[in-house]
């Protein structure tokens, strides 16, 4: 996982959105371990900014990416991005990523 401070800002901001309704005291544990420096999380701060996406707020998402070199982003709004892949990252919807998780004979 990689993220970077507008990131982390925006997960926060979502996470403590009222219609959640999630308990506050998940959602600082959650954000807590991921600003743990270690193998879980990559952090950076990306100094690239990009403007590729139609909806700008999700550039910060293929900005983290790149300069973490990842592979992929996983969002629900693939609408938003560029074609997959984009400079070799693919881009692709949370179930599709479960389903390149499972094994070959459960896909």
């Amino acid at each position: 996982m990689v993220v970077s401070p507008a990131i982390l800002r925006e997960y926060e901001h979502v996470l403590l959105r009222p219609d959640l309704d999630l308990p506050v005291v998940e959602v600082n544990a959650v954000m807590a371990y991921l600003k743990i420096p270690g193998s879980h999380v990559v952090q950076v701060d990306p100094t690239d900014l990009l403007s590729v996406c139609s909806d700008p707020d999700d550039n910060m998402f293929l900005e983290a990416a790149i300069e973490g070199q990842a592979t992929v982003v996983i969002t629900g709004n693939i609408r938003h991005y560029p074609a997959s892949p984009w400079r070799g990252i693919r881009i692709i919807a949370p179930a599709g990523f479960i389903r390149a998780l499972a094994p070959p004979n459960q896909r």
